[in-house]
């Protein structure tokens, strides 16, 4: 690694989650809004969807104050068993004796000695605690409606030298000015801090410690006989940090300063016609700070490297809204609304990197005394959409309910000639059960039936994409003398424009029994045109792939929700289930197949994933296993340069060769269904709410088999490899033990079943007794204790099934790359109203 190879991969876009900056506490309600009808008013932005999240605001009558406060603990939910020294030293010299059993040397020539060896994992991970506290005042008149909150949260991260803490604090205010006009403001301001560890591999030069502790060799020490840092494991075959190292004494430090507003006035121009304009932003500033010393290995190549990135995101939205709503005679209900909205967005980054220090007493605060001064990035972004838009609700006798909406979205991530797109949406719902025929039958409740049609747009894009653009670059002349220019670096496309999506809802409401029973079903059927994605181009023309309207997608499905009423008397028990079925199908590319690859690990054979007409999205491109070739095939497995012990493929040209020709899809990521089941139930004073969830049918990789399985001895293995093939044990699952094992192939070995069960929560929650109340002269007092991701039953043997996308992409949608592992937590509570 040279001085510049910079790893790059700990510094961007801000790395918290967007909900991260809101307090949970804060929340009244979340309302998701998925078919097209209701979506389409929300443009672009509604094109996956709309998550209403409504915050609390004061309530009718005297003043409230209420505190919040939880503690917990949270460990490690899963675990992966590796090998100890001693069970490691024998496959090493064994790897080693197989490559070239004339020559080899054994390294370890008394294993038993080496006892346990170091466990790194234990090394790395600990029980950490997590604490809650939230103050918050409320109340209204007839006049004034006011909630204001202030709260604090402070996680400490199963992974030592990980941490986030956070202090928020919310207005939310509404006054009535005057008989017309009413005005409000919604305000919050969030300050978190985060202590981060690299934990997984995408773009950096070093796996994260999540990998590492399970690779790392165990017969290697913490720390050698001076005291010092075992630096690296000097027989791997890859940069490897000590784990230890990195936790400890790695900084990295992310500080977010957040604040969020909205504001409006709303006016009654005449009777049923108002006027509303509002303004909204989001001011976001983040500054990332790391230091990674020269006693490090992955900071011992520059002599120490000072990283810091400062980020700030301008969000800023502007909304003015007419709208109508009358009754006439009795019948008829109108509510209409037109309006424009303007929404601007800008970002700036800036990152400096700073090496060679002297010593690494001040960290990142000695910058001034780093030999190789700052290497310094900016990044510029800014866009825009401009939206008109129109919706007419219309309900005659509380029975047939109207809905058309139309849209139309200019966004600056286009070309002038295709900036503009219209997106309308119908939609009709039959309150059935107010037909008189229908009210004959008591034990109909309600019955709604509900048709709608939509049309949505996406431009969830790079900024600048349709424009040709060029980039800095550095030169070398005569492997010394630095010189700076500037290169092409985007074709650019004049012919982007919207991707497109049409959907078709059908679905049903039905109540029985007054409400004691409801049922819910949707079919939702949505096609999407002119995909967005990067296609290849030939390295001819000076680009490897540029961003163009690729093709169609197909998504529909079925989704089912229950509730029930058991029990009613004292003891209460009610019951909410839903389950979802998906398929996706990828209509057209063009007669072309995508690839998606990875530069964490360079495969040798086969793609971590293609995307193909026919095919679903996330299907795993590779090789099919054929289990491990036996001393009876050993002139077979010659022809295929192999020999008995080693990986075995199935050559299905039959041409003698295992290579991309012999790849196929292997295995798809996406469920074929996923549910979720409520069950809350009281007694008195006394309630118990238990969630479960689950997965069904989904493949994930597991790429830590790839080295854990691997039988090369030069990383740590997984237990299951004493039970690898030799000649008294011929294994059919686990290779021998080789030293040249060929592992880096793409095949359905490392594809295992994602499905799951999983206890998500459970409640158990206590309500003072009123008189305690009197006496303590205090509204209400909740005591509880929560359990999270309790116990989980799945097949599944990496610390996790529930994988999502890796990095940013979603076209790689189950892969796990050795992402943090997911918590066991278990807190109590208690929550005081006065």
């Amino acid at each position: 690694m040279t001085e510049s190879q910079i790893d790059m991969s700990w510094i961007g876009s801000p790395s918290q989650n967007g909900l991260s900056s809101l307090n949970p506490n804060d929340i009244e309600s979340i309302e998701i809004l998925k078919d097209a009808s209701a979506t389409s008013i929300y443009g672009a932005r509604g094109a996956n969807g709309v998550v209403l999240i409504t915050t609390k605001k004061g309530k009718t009558g005297k003043d409230h104050i209420s505190f919040e406060t939880y503690f917990g603990t949270q460990r490690k939910a899963g675990s992966i068993e590796v090998m100890k020294a001693s069970d490691f030293a024998r496959l090493y010299d064994e790897a080693g004796y197989n490559a070239d059993p004339e020559f080899y040397v054994p390294l370890y020539p008394n294993p038993d000695s080496l006892g346990n060896g170091t466990d790194w994992q234990k090394e790395i991970y600990r029980e950490a605690p997590i604490r809650n506290f939230q103050l918050s005042f409320s109340g209204s008149n007839d006049r004034t409606t006011y909630a204001l909150t202030a709260g604090y949260y402070k996680q400490d991260g199963i992974i030592i030298g990980s941490d986030f803490d956070r202090y928020s604090f919310r207005l939310n205010l509404e006054r009535k000015m005057s008989e017309k006009l009413t005005g409000g403001a919604n305000l919050s301001f969030t300050q978190s801090r985060s202590n981060t560890v690299p934990t997984d591999t995408p773009g950096g030069f070093f796996p994260g410690v999540v990998n590492t502790a399970l690779t790392f060799s165990p017969v290697l020490p913490v720390k050698d006989k001076t005291g010092e840092y075992t630096l690296t494991d000097p027989n791997a075959d890859a940069w490897l940090d000590n784990p230890v190292a990195v936790t400890r004494d790695v900084v990295a430090t992310d500080k977010v300063n957040r604040f969020l507003g909205n504001t409006f006035l709303e006016y009654q121009i005449i009777k049923d016609l108002k006027f509303k304009t509002s303004f909204g932003f989001d001011l976001y500033h983040s500054v990332q700070d790391m230091y990674t010393p020269k006693y490090v290995y992955s900071g011992s190549f520059n002599g120490g490297q000072a990283r810091f990135a400062s980020t700030d995101l301008e969000n800023y939205t502007s909304e003015n809204i007419l709208s109508y709503n009358t009754t006439l005679n009795k019948i008829h209900k109108i509510n209409a609304i037109a309006g424009f909205t303007f929404q601007q967005n800008s970002t700036r980054t800036f990152i400096d990197i700073a090496t060679k220090f002297p010593n690494d007493i001040l960290e990142y605060y000695g910058i001034q005394n780093a030999t190789n001064m700052p290497t310094i990035y900016a990044s510029f972004n800014e866009s825009a959409v401009a939206s008109y838009l129109s919706r007419v609700n219309y309900i005659m006798k509380d029975k047939y309910l109207f809905t058309v909406t139309g849209r139309i979205d200019g966004s600056s991530k286009f070309g002038a000639n295709n900036r503009y797109a219209a997106f309308p949406s119908a939609a009709f719902a039959w309150r059935a059960s107010e037909e008189e025929f229908l009210k004959k039958i008591k034990a109909i409740s309600n019955l709604k039936l509900r048709v709608s049609y939509g049309v949505s747009g996406n431009d969830r894009i790079m900024n600048y994409a349709f424009i040709r653009t060029i980039a800095s670059s550095i030169y070398y002349f005569n492997n010394s003398v630095p010189g700076s220019g500037f290169s092409p670096d985007n074709p650019g496309n004049d012919n982007l424009k919207w991707e497109t999506t049409r959907q078709f809802d059908l679905g049903m409401d039905i109540s029985f029994l007054k409400d004691r029973i409801s049922f819910t079903a949707d079919y939702y059927h949505k096609k999407t045109f002119d995909l967005l994605y990067y296609a290849n181009l030939p390295w001819i023309t000076g680009y490897n792939s540029y961003l163009k309207n690729i093709g169609e997608l197909q998504n529909k499905g079925l989704e089912f929700a229950l509730n029930t009423v058991n029990t009613v008397e004292k003891f209460k028990w009610n019951t909410a289930g839903n389950i979802s079925f998906n398929r996706n199908k990828i209509l057209n590319l063009n007669g072309n197949d995508l690839f998606v690859n990875n530069d964490t690990y360079k495969l040798k054979i086969g793609n971590w994933a293609v995307i193909r007409e026919g095919e679903e999205m996330g299907s795993f491109f590779g090789l099919t296993s054929d289990g491990i070739w036996q001393k009876d095939e050993a002139e077979e497995a010659a022809i295929y340069g192999r020999e008995p012990g080693d990986f075995k493929y199935v050559d299905k040209n039959n041409d003698g060769k295992i290579n991309t020709e012999d790849c196929s899809i292997i295995g798809h990521a996406l469920p074929d269904f996923t549910w979720g089941l409520t069950n809350n139930f009281s007694y008195g004073p006394l309630s118990l709410d238990i969630f479960i969830q689950g997965s069904q049918g989904n493949q994930l990789l597991n790429s830590n088999r790839f080295e854990l399985e691997s039988g090369n001895g030069l990383s740590n293995a997984s237990v299951d490899l004493l039970n690898r093939w030799t000649e008294e044990n011929p294994s059919n699952v686990y290779p021998r033990a080789n030293r040249n094992a060929d592992y880096l192939r793409m095949s359905d070995r490392y594809l295992e079943d994602g499905s799951y069960v999983r206890v998500k929560t459970i409640t158990l929650s206590y309500d003072l007794p009123v008189r305690v109340m009197d006496f303590l002269k205090i509204n209400k007092v909740k005591v509880y204790a929560t359990g999270q991701n309790l116990f989980t039953i799945t097949k599944y043997t990496g610390f996790d099934p529930e994988v999502g996308s890796f990095g940013m992409d979603n076209t790689r949608t189950g892969y796990d790359f050795g992402s943090y592992p997911s918590v066991k937590t278990l807190i109590v509570g208690a929550s005081i109203n006065f």
